[in-house]
């Protein structure tokens, strides 16, 4: 077992320690553990008074191992339900406007698509893991210091906060006629399903389900990151973002590093920006004759 410092106990008549106690002793066990240590994978590598406590503060370690019993957890927390709404919502919408669906919705659907992939990989790296502490870093900071196994779903109140600000922009956008109210909504009912499918891939990612094609890349592809290098593997949808930002390494070539480790915090240097990645990616790929960059790992 993996033991960490005591858990500050409960007041008397209180049924557990608070989250912050069980956080703050996970944390200090995850700066105790050499990059070299076994990965923290599962909750049975814990003291089991840490890993009561961690489930007594909200943490979910019970996870599944069928598709069905996965579904059946995905489908009961209410933020799928909630985008699953919102979706509809959006739907209802582009068919009451009642222009038939044409060209332009489908550029606006596939542009929406690209605009999510290259969004999610930036706020992953610019923001859950910036060298700053501020709510969304610390939330994603606590993801990472959990073993890799346990359910993973976001909050309800952060789905509805960011997909009503998008919604809100959608209708600003068609109010003030940047572009046309049916593309707007095809847009915006192309963003939400895209959000239902990153809740979907980043939960089952962290369960034990077998997976096969799409669904198991993407699972090593997360793992490497939890594991490897906090750093590096940040794409999700669509993995093969990485190789085009210059984070999609062969794991040989970089450092391991514990996981949930930030940057400037541990003292590593913080990796060059996005522009210039992208730049030195493409420019290894000229140099060695490839059309585009290797994906490695």
């Amino acid at each position: 077992l993996v033991t960490a410092p005591p858990v500050a106990p409960a007041r008397t008549g209180s049924a557990a320690p608070s989250p912050a106690a069980a956080y703050d002793s996970l944390r200090t066990l995850r700066e105790s553990r050499p990059p070299e240590a076994q990965p923290l994978v599962s909750a049975s590598q814990l003291d089991p008074a840490l890993a009561a406590a961690l489930s007594a503060a909200g943490c979910n370690f019970d996870v599944p191992t069928t598709m069905r019993a996965a579904a059946r957890t995905f489908l009961a927390h209410p933020t799928p339900s909630l985008i699953f709404a919102f979706l509809a919502l959006t739907l209802w919408a582009r068919a009451a406007i009642g222009a038939p669906l044409g060209a332009a919705d489908m550029v606006a659907a596939a542009a929406t698509s690209v605009a999510w992939w290259v969004q999610e990989w930036w706020l992953h790296d610019r923001l859950l893991h910036s060298s700053r502490a501020w709510y969304g870093q610390l939330m994603h900071r606590a993801h990472h210091d959990l073993p890799f196994f346990h359910v993973s779903i976001d909050a309800p109140r952060i789905a509805a906060c960011w997909f009503c600000a998008v919604a809100l922009l959608a209708a600003a956008g068609a109010g003030a006629g940047a572009l046309p109210a049916p593309v707007c909504a095809s847009s915006l009912a192309a963003y939400t399903l895209w959000g239902l499918v990153y809740e979907w891939s980043h939960f089952i990612a962290h369960t034990r389900v077998p997976l096969r094609g799409h669904w198991a890349r993407v699972r090593a592809h997360h793992t490497l990151h939890h594991v490897h290098s906090d750093e590096h593997w940040l794409a999700f949808c669509v993995p093969a973002l990485d190789g085009m930002f210059g984070t999609r390494p062969r794991p040989a070539e970089v450092a391991r590093t514990a996981g949930g480790r930030q940057g400037v915090e541990d003292g590593r240097p913080r990796r060059a920006g996005p522009r210039r990645q992208l730049w030195f990616s493409w420019a290894r790929a000229a140099r060695d004759g490839r059309a585009v960059p290797a994906a490695g790992g």
